[in-house]
């Protein structure tokens, strides 16, 4: 499964981020690992993907088409890399992916904008999704679900809050909000993957 959109992710997350070529743009793409601390192209090691991942296979898996999907696919990629730049910080991590990170290289101050320009960026991919002919009450639920995770990644910044996050959240509610952001985009009005896990939560 990771294989068969990896492709088609990256390049959809790379495009969302070529076409400003300030330093704070320099700076988000140094952390997704495609350019060196200059901004000269570099590739380093990238994340697993598992987001985008499990979001498109869920847009899929209820009828939708893969193209429709991939602004939630992004936006929920980058979402996730904004909690990670700001967890840095918190943890004063100094490595993730074999690298230095943003508040190591460039200081808090720096990173901690650069984190809320990525937040900024994923809500602009989801927007995206009304240009690609999805109608509005389906946009709006995958806006309100990229919402919820927003909250989710802010309870779990620092360790008090993933200590929190594990508690409250099961692996099981986690992954299903990473499907379920899929599923607004696909063309059944009743996502088939929720109404399986409800059906679990009430067994």
């Amino acid at each position: 499964m990771f294989q068969r959109y990896r492709a088609n992710i990256s390049r959809s997350l790379r495009d969302s981020l070529s076409q400003q070529h300030s330093d704070v743009y320099d700076m988000l793409r140094y952390y997704m690992g495609w350019v060196d601390e200059n901004g000269r192209p570099h590739e380093a090691m990238e994340g697993k993907a598992l987001r985008p991942t499990l979001c498109l296979f869920a847009c899929e898996a209820v009828g939708g088409a893969l193209e429709m999907a991939m602004p939630s696919a992004v936006a929920l990629e980058f979402i996730h890399n904004f909690s990670l730049i700001h967890d840095d910080i918190q943890d004063r991590d100094e490595i993730r992916h074999n690298r230095k990170t943003l508040w190591a290289v460039w200081g808090d101050p720096k990173a901690l904008v650069a984190g809320n320009v990525l937040r900024v960026v994923a809500d602009e991919c989801l927007h995206q999704l009304l240009d690609s002919g999805l109608d509005y009450d389906r946009a709006l639920a995958a806006g309100a679900l990229l919402g919820a995770m927003v909250t989710l990644t802010s309870v779990g910044a620092g360790a008090l809050g993933a200590t929190l996050l594990l508690a409250l959240y099961p692996l099981r509610m986690r992954l299903q909000q990473r499907l379920a952001l899929g599923e607004p985009v696909g063309e059944r009005l009743q996502p088939v993957p929720a109404q399986l896990y409800r059906a679990q939560d009430r067994a």
